[in-house]
């Protein structure tokens, strides 16, 4: 069973808040360290709220991060959107996921939004589900957070680059080309659309 049908299956899909799940969450006995998820059904489906993204950010801070990212799981049918950076970038020649630095005031889902369109030219049309973040240090030795989430994007094609090298619309039936980080994310995501 993948990491979030664990979590789903001990846990439930009942629509519990952050809190509520990270009040019932034990990381130890789900081996899943830093991964924090929670899904969200029926009339809150695709609605992330405000306080739960200002509640981490706060987090973040509290936490000594001095840079926010967003990610984005884009996925299409089976296939989930993965970049591949530039090989004279920090972490060159990596697949991630579509995902920037969050910049001055930004909230997390504006930044998300903004991000995806830079990167891919797609339009995110909902924030279907926080899966999770994970921390590293950037290229500029900042700690860094990058928040996850799913996304619905208007149409799929065409993608239009502008900071990477080419892209893949990778099956979630084969091995991913991507970090450990980016793999636990993508699991996560899988969780929401059991097979």
């Amino acid at each position: 069973m993948d990491v979030a049908g664990s979590f789903l299956r001990d846990y439930g899909s009942e629509g519990l808040g952050f809190e509520s799940l990270r009040a019932r969450f034990n990381p130890k006995s789900h081996g899943l360290g830093f991964l924090r998820v929670w899904f969200r059904f029926g009339s809150d489906a695709g609605m992330i709220d405000a306080s739960e993204l200002a509640e981490l950010t706060a987090q973040a801070a509290s936490d000594g991060v001095r840079q926010l990212v967003v990610g984005a799981v884009v996925r299409v049918d089976d296939k989930v959107l993965l970049l591949k950076r530039p090989a004279d970038d920090f972490m060159g020649g990596v697949y991630e996921l579509p995902s920037g630095k969050v910049e001055g005031d930004e909230t997390l889902d504006a930044a998300l939004i903004r991000e995806v369109a830079e990167e891919t030219g797609l339009t995110v049309t909902d924030t279907v589900a926080y899966l999770g973040s994970f921390d590293y240090t950037s290229g500029s030795g900042k700690k860094s957070r990058q928040f996850n989430f799913a996304v619905s994007v208007a149409k799929s094609e065409p993608v239009r680059l502008t900071e990477h090298d080419s892209y893949l619309w990778a099956s979630l039936d084969e091995q991913l080309p991507v970090t450990g980080e980016i793999h636990q994310i993508v699991q996560a995501h899988r969780g929401l659309h059991p097979a």
